[in-house]
């Protein structure tokens, strides 16, 4: 799993941004069984979307831990957060938070629902906790271990 994940710190986007991708933690032992094409375009949408809302010169990090059966992947950036009004449409086709800004940026509003898609088809699921200090994404996936 560290490999993996290591993999994903050498997008040339974040660099592009100003922006530093950085692997905090990832236990050995963590072993999930998942399609890696499929598994790649979840993170890219994750790392892409908090590169884009991150301030320059932020870092973005990776974590994977166990928790309970499922191995957890965080994606952690140090933006200003999602709105709370559109919280519980984050995850919804074509959602945007806000028109201007995601345009600006390059968002299309599928990729959010895209990730929940693909979590949900290799039995996990994703989930968020945002403040003004930043945003966390969180992939669970059953720990075959």
């Amino acid at each position: 799993m560290a490999a993996l994940l290591g993999s994903y710190l050498k997008k040339p986007f974040a660099q592009r941004h100003g922006v530093g991708l950085v692997l905090a933690e990832c236990q050995d032992s963590l072993q999930v069984r998942i399609d890696t094409q499929r598994f790649e375009q979840v993170m890219t949408n994750l790392l892409s979307n908090a590169v884009k809302f991150s301030p320059k010169s932020a870092d973005v990090t990776i974590h994977a831990s166990l928790e309970g059966s499922c191995v957890r992947i965080r994606v952690t950036d140090q933006g200003s957060g999602i709105p709370i009004e559109f919280q519980p449409r984050v995850f919804e086709k074509f959602a945007q938070a806000s028109a201007g800004n995601t345009r600006e940026q390059g968002g299309s509003g599928l990729g959010l629902a895209i990730c929940k898609e693909i979590t949900e088809r290799m039995g996990g699921s994703i989930e968020f906790t945002s403040s003004a200090k930043g945003t966390e994404f969180s992939v669970l996936l059953p720990n075959i271990n």
